[in-house]
């Protein structure tokens, strides 16, 4: 006989709903990576708004509520839109070589609805940075200049990411906690987040990297924060080191935050050293 489970408690599957998955294969050029804007003030606002950031999460562009594309983030193989229903776009195909160079991105749609899509084409730049025509389902194109350029985001980040010295730990502040990564003596990679709000205790927490959910029974609160094992550190390090985004929630619904990982991959250097060292 098993217990029940609260109705209000969440499953993981609930906590990370499936999103589309990118082609295998493709990528969007590295000079078309970054975070854009659709006008220079666009720009400039996003620009002013992550300088010296005190938490990872400021480096992102703020929720766009005014309908329509705002400032957006493409990476290697997505895109995020940074609208009221966190829509992410994977992309599923690029025009033809010598053709039209365009990329097509299939793209989650707001919860119960159906899936979006995005088209994504180079258009001529006014300066030095890139600018994309952007149209998502049959809307009109918007032209996007680049503001920042992905790989930059992570020297932004950097200093944010500091080591605990002789304790073998890494911590990084982001909005609305603080996450610790250290190795333990089974040799695997542990989470330890402290929230900021005091009422957000409660539940099991639960992750996922860049939308793929952690395996696990879920980390639990020790009294001054959640405790989440990550797996075998060499492994949990490599996903880290190379993920976008790691999410965080409570089955219960009381905490969600994002930790993006820009930054990380020097940080599990920093572990794998001292984990090394004994």
């Amino acid at each position: 006989e098993t217990a029940d489970v609260p109705a209000d408690v969440a499953s993981p599957a609930e906590l990370f709903p499936l999103r589309p998955e990118p082609a295998e294969g493709l990528r969007l050029p590295v000079e078309l990576r970054g975070v854009y804007a659709p006008s220079l003030a666009g720009c400039l606002a996003y620009l002013d708004g992550i300088q010296a950031p005190d938490r990872a999460g400021a480096v992102l562009p703020a929720v766009n509520g005014d309908g329509g594309l705002g400032t957006i983030l493409a990476t290697s193989r997505r895109v995020y839109l940074f609208d009221p229903d966190d829509t992410e776009c994977a992309l599923t195909a690029v025009g033809p070589e010598g053709g039209d160079p365009g990329f097509a991105f299939t793209c989650s749609g707001a919860p119960g609805g159906t899936a979006r899509a995005l088209t994504l084409a180079p258009d001529a730049p006014d300066g030095p940075a890139p600018v994309i025509s952007a149209r998502l389902d049959d809307g009109p194109a918007t032209l996007l200049r680049q503001c920042h350029p992905l790989g930059q985001l992570g020297k932004a980040v950097a200093p944010l990411w500091l080591s605990e010295g002789a304790a073998c730990a890494v911590s990084v502040p982001t909005i609305g906690a603080r996450v610790r990564f250290a190795p333990d003596a089974a040799g695997g990679l542990v989470l330890r987040l402290m929230p900021e709000a005091a009422g957000a205790a409660g539940g099991r927490l639960y992750g996922a990297i860049d939308g793929t959910a952690l395996e696990g029974a879920g980390g639990v609160w020790d009294g001054d924060g959640w405790v989440l094992p990550l797996g075998p550190f060499a492994e949990a390090a490599e996903r880290l080191g190379w993920g976008m985004f790691l999410d965080l929630r409570s089955d219960d619904g009381g905490f969600s935050a994002r930790l993006p990982l820009f930054g990380s991959s020097a940080a599990m250097e920093v572990l794998a050293g001292c984990a090394a060292g004994g």
